[in-house]
């Protein structure tokens, strides 16, 4: 029915409901796939914890991390090489003993031959203050010979101890004939003839002990001789002592 003017036309009742009902549909999906998220944060926790737990080196898994040092080795035992004999040990001792013995004798020719030239020059009445010199040398160089013979050890040569005897017979007798003969130039000095050469009394002695030695000497090379040619060592005359 009209009233003012208009029509009274009924006015269809509005479904609220259904303009509501696809956001409500709309809805679950959205708060299930939050509790996704927060179940995969959860298992991704879990798992970091677990791989944490093992102390899982990420860094060097993919790379970032230095490699890893070599874990400690088992050193292989130290060796030593064998014992090598010295290069101046000999099997023989002998020839060792030999050898040193040998060593003295040729400081000895050395000495010898200055002495040798000394007494030569006082027979000719010809020596001078050096030839004395020569002969109070001789006397010490030979007295020192002997001391160094008596550390020799001669245990395995052949007659060991006459050979040791022997020289320092004639090395100790040898000293003490050129103590004299160097009495004996102090004594003609500025007057020798050989008229006072010859009366001199440490001239005379001199030539008793240098006889003394001589013969010392000649018993010594006998034996030494042998053992020389055994270890081929050099042959020796008396007069070289």
């Amino acid at each position: 029915m009209p009233s003012d003017g208009g029509w009274d036309v009924p006015l269809a009742p509005v479904d609220r409901g259904g303009a509501d009902a696809p956001e409500a549909k709309g809805a679950e999906p959205r708060r299930g796939a939050r509790w996704a998220v927060v179940i995969a944060a959860v298992l991704v926790v879990g798992l970091l914890g677990v791989l944490l737990g093992a102390r899982v080196d990420w860094g060097r898994i993919i790379g970032w991390g230095p490699a890893p040092s070599p874990g400690p080795t088992s050193a292989s035992p130290e060796t030593s090489p064998p014992d090598e004999p010295s290069p101046t040990e000999s099997a023989d001792p002998g020839e060792d003993e030999a050898t040193a013995l040998d060593g003295l004798l040729t400081q000895s020719a050395v000495t010898r031959i200055k002495v040798s030239r000394a007494v030569s020059h006082l027979q000719a009445c010809s020596a001078d203050e050096d030839d004395a010199a020569t002969l109070s040398d001789g006397a010490t160089e030979r007295q020192e010979l002997a001391t160094q013979l008596e550390d020799l050890a001669l245990d395995s040569l052949p007659e060991g101890d006459r050979l040791r005897q022997d020289l320092d017979d004639a090395w100790t007798t040898s000293a003490e004939a050129d103590t004299e003969y160097r009495n004996a130039y102090d004594e003609v000095a500025g007057d020798c003839t050989s008229t006072t050469l010859q009366s001199s009394s440490s001239y005379s002695r001199a030539d008793d002990l240098s006889g003394e030695a001589t013969q010392a000497k000649k018993d010594f090379v006998k034996r030494w001789n042998s053992i020389a040619e055994t270890y081929g060592l050099a042959h020796r005359e008396h007069v070289e002592i």
